[in-house]
């Protein structure tokens, strides 16, 4: 149900947030939030539907990364020095991805880890969840 409820906000607060920072004029800021809204719903149906994902995740997922995007860009525009900026927002990038890699890594390690259960193979639960058998046909 939460899922349900958070684009709806996000498809309205992060724009507008992006459009506060780059614009100063109220139409200027009217008119950016519908082009990064817009963009940034267009892309996450394209990539929810060549995904075969959920649309919900990944609308909030998609103005989430116009967001940042837009204020890294900004913050490197708007520099005094562009060269130590883009050193900075470059050193997020290597330890951002340098995270998202140990979590994607201990998780498949995770996933193929043996239990000490020696009756769980690691490919099913069938061994520690009873399924009861599917009954054909009208109740008696």
């Amino acid at each position: 149900m939460a899922a349900a409820l958070s684009p709806p906000p996000t498809m309205l607060v992060a724009p507008a947030i992006l459009g506060c920072l780059v614009a100063r004029a109220f139409h200027w800021q009217v008119l950016l939030t519908w082009a990064f809204s817009s963009t940034a719903g267009v892309l996450a149906l394209v990539a929810a539907y060549s995904g075969d994902l959920d649309g919900g995740p990944v609308m909030v997922v998609a103005h989430g990364l116009v967001l940042v995007v837009g204020a890294l860009l900004l913050y490197v525009a708007r520099a005094p020095r562009r060269a130590p900026a883009l050193a900075r927002v470059g050193l997020g990038l290597v330890v951002t991805a340098a995270v998202l890699a140990v979590i994607a890594l201990g998780g498949r390690q995770l996933a193929q880890m043996r239990w000490s259960n020696p009756d769980l193979d690691g490919d099913s639960l069938s061994s520690i969840v009873p399924c009861a058998p599917v009954r054909s046909g009208r109740p008696s």
